[in-house]
């Protein structure tokens, strides 16, 4: 068993890590994949650390593999982590209304550094 793949399925036993309903219907029978292992360490971390907070599967690539969360607090999306491609590499993204007033050029926070992207989400989704 690989790195990744210990690390995810822990991320899928924690309570507050969920599968939305729509990608739910998509995957249909078969099941969702494991998380690219930047992707499954940030949610872990963050997930660990605030119990209340809820992280919905939103957005999955080929191969079912989750790269899209929201992240939801009392009932309220409080944030967007996302993975995207950028600058010939894939990139953590971190986004909500606070984030997006304070940048000019982009609506999101990105790094390929975890630490940066879990100190940031820290900072931001509260």
């Amino acid at each position: 068993m690989s790195e990744s793949q210990g690390v995810s399925m822990n991320l899928y036993a924690l309570s507050n890590v969920e599968i939305h309903p729509d990608v739910s219907k998509k995957l249909g029978q078969e099941t969702i994949g494991d998380p690219p292992t930047d992707m499954c360490r940030l949610v872990m971390n963050l997930a660990m650390a605030n119990p209340l907070w809820r992280f919905v599967v939103t957005d999955t690539l080929s191969g079912h593999r989750p790269v899209g969360f929201s992240v939801i607090d009392s009932g309220e999306e409080i944030g967007k982590i996302g993975r995207q491609y950028y600058r010939g590499d894939y990139k953590l993204s971190i986004r909500n209304d606070r984030i997006a007033s304070k940048r000019e050029r982009t609506e999101s926070y990105r790094t390929s550094d975890v630490d940066k992207a879990i100190l940031m989400a820290k900072k931001m989704f509260f």
